[in-house]
């Protein structure tokens, strides 16, 4: 790493002054590229200026239909925060995906959508739920924002300050994660709006998210998923790497946006102890992970399902549609050996 000059300005004013007085200064949000290729030496930055003090870049607020989110604003912060979770699911549950407990916490928005990486999570949220991105000098569509691979419409000493959120009618997130790094090898955000259904992929495109006009489309006029069943998306200008072909990522796309979003949520009771361990509360440590295929609306999903193997009285598994238009269906599962049995019809 080369040697550089570290500023921490406590406003916005003072970081714009330090960011265009600098030679050839760099922003520094939640590090997680820059800091890597610095230490790579890939990058000689006469001055490195950290976001964090100012705290007007950061927090979550809910106002006129529009989640607004701070710049600054933690991955963590987001899928926390009640006034999300309420109004844009999809998008608390997006930044929920996002790496290891360690990048949500110190990772931000604005950090991850100005680095612009082809495979992160979030230029597929702003795209697919027709975002806004504000700076200190203007506002700036989604749309207009992605320009390319790790190219955005920012000018050298733009800084962005938060991102509008207009709260869509139902909207859902899917991903298809390398294991490892938990980058998206294919991320599908479905919105839809009063304006029509808007498809955003990311993880898959040579030059970064894009959007699916032909499935837009077909999904305005039929909000299903069997309305994109004969859809295709071409591989010509999709990645290819060491992960997944362009081929495959092409139908990952169709599989993706086709997904129904079942998830599995277990409820215990708050407190309880064990049975077996008398730990309180549960789970305890005896918990374990298990696979299984669950037979779901005449749909077999692949679910993880947590079991407890030393408590000896059942507890409830509720499975459900992403989608807020889907009723949860309730199922018994027995808490000492879990046989995974079809869900018991709700009533």
């Amino acid at each position: 790493m080369y040697d550089f000059e570290y500023q921490r300005p406590a406003s916005l004013a003072d970081a714009i002054t330090a960011l265009k007085s600098a030679e050839d200064g760099k922003l520094l949000a939640g590090g997680h590229t820059l800091i890597p290729t610095l230490k790579q030496r890939l990058a000689r930055p006469s001055d490195l200026i950290d976001l964090s003090g100012i705290a007007e870049l950061r927090g979550i607020k809910s106002e006129g239909g529009t989640i607004t989110v701070g710049a600054t604003t933690s991955h963590a912060e987001v899928t926390e925060s009640d006034a999300v979770k309420s109004a844009i699911p999809a998008l608390a549950e997006l930044a929920g995906m996002i790496g290891d407990p360690q990048v949500r916490h110190c990772g931000t928005i604005g950090g991850s959508i100005a680095n612009n990486d082809p495979a992160a999570d979030y230029p597929g949220a702003l795209l697919g739920l027709g975002a806004t991105i504000v700076t200190d000098s203007r506002e700036i569509t989604a749309d207009d924002f992605f320009l390319g691979l790790f190219e955005t419409a920012l000018e050298e000493t733009e800084i962005i300050t938060a991102v509008k959120f207009p709260v869509p009618q139902a909207a859902n997130y899917q991903k298809f994660a390398q294991p490892a790094s938990r980058f998206s090898l294919v991320g599908a955000f479905v919105a839809k709006t009063g304006g029509g259904v808007r498809v955003a992929i990311t993880g898959a495109g040579q030059e970064g998210v894009f959007r699916v006009p032909e499935m837009e489309a077909a999904l305005s006029a039929n909000f299903s998923p069997d309305a994109i069943s004969g859809i295709t998306v071409s591989d010509s200008n999709l990645n290819t790497d060491i992960h997944a072909s362009a081929e495959y990522r092409a139908h990952l796309i169709g599989v993706m946006v086709g997904s129904r979003g079942y998830r599995l949520r277990v409820s215990l009771p708050k407190g309880r102890q064990c049975a077996s361990c008398r730990q309180a509360p549960l789970p305890c440590s005896g918990a374990t992970f298990q696979r299984s295929r669950v037979p779901v609306a005449g749909r077999r999903v692949r679910y993880r399902i947590t079991a407890y193997p030393c408590q000896d009285s059942p507890f409830s598994v509720s499975v459900r549609p992403n989608a807020p238009d889907g009723p949860p269906t309730p199922a018994r599962f027995p808490g000492s050996r879990p046989a995974f049995p079809q869900p018991v019809p709700a009533g």
